[in-house]
């Protein structure tokens, strides 16, 4: 994992990491199109991604609309994975996916 230093921080030791290699990881794979995240999100090619590493998935209101629109997913998917990390089947994930309060668009773990 690499960290960079923020300028003016170092004496605190603040360091941070790009959000392209963690909650942003999965737009910026899918060049930040709706439909292409939401389908690897449910699909087998996401069952490498590191979960933990990535410190949660950023999603916009489209790929929450997105994965609303379809109730299925591959086992071994990130949402899979997210499914069984909160015990909770596909119809009942929904809610993971709207905001909580305005301007909540992370699902952290």
């Amino acid at each position: 994992m690499t960290f960079t230093r923020v300028a003016g921080f170092d004496k605190h030791g603040i360091y941070t990491q790009p959000t392209e290699t963690t909650l942003m990881l999965v737009a910026d794979l899918n060049g930040h199109d709706d439909d292409r995240v939401a389908s690897f999100l449910r699909g087998s090619e996401s069952e490498d991604i590191d979960l933990y590493t990535m410190r949660g998935v950023k999603l916009t209101s489209g790929d929450r609309q997105k994965l609303d629109a379809v109730q299925t997913c591959e086992k071994g998917s990130i949402i899979y994975r997210v499914q069984q990390i909160l015990d909770t089947e596909i119809d009942d994930f929904a809610w993971l996916f709207h905001e909580s309060k305005p301007g909540n668009h992370n699902f952290e773990l």
